[in-house]
């Protein structure tokens, strides 16, 4: 029996009943895949930006996220707009199995959950 997220099948007919319980139909061959990329901040992430075959879905972080941005560039004296926008940068994501929606909406709540890291390093003495 292989397990569907290892090794792509057509259906969980080729799967044990346990893995097939877990398994996307989108982790099949010719299933939906996702790719995904963050919209962020000095790397401080606030969007998520997610394309499939069926179009694109963006994705905000809740509003902590933002409010973090904003006490960085507080702390770090931006008060030119040039200079605060300069620092937005797209950072590279990855592929997933499923479409764009359920894609994006797992990858935001990854990111909510590693919150406390980036309070961490944005607030890490240089």
């Amino acid at each position: 029996m292989t397990p569907c997220s290892a090794w792509p099948t057509i259906s969980t007919a080729s799967c044990s009943p346990a893995i097939a319980s877990r398994c996307w139909r989108s982790s099949w061959v010719g299933g939906d895949v996702a790719r995904w990329e963050i919209l962020a901040w000095r790397e401080i992430p606030a969007i998520v930006e997610v394309h499939d075959d069926a179009g694109q879905v963006t994705l905000p972080l809740s509003e902590k996220f933002q409010s973090l941005i904003d006490s960085v560039a507080m702390q770090l004296g931006m008060q030119d707009e040039a200079a605060y926008l300069e620092q937005w940068t797209k950072l590279p994501g990855g592929e997933r199995p499923g479409n764009a929606r359920d894609v994006g909406e797992a990858v935001v709540a990854e990111l909510e959950a590693r919150f406390p890291d980036y309070i961490a390093r944005a607030f890490r003495p240089s």
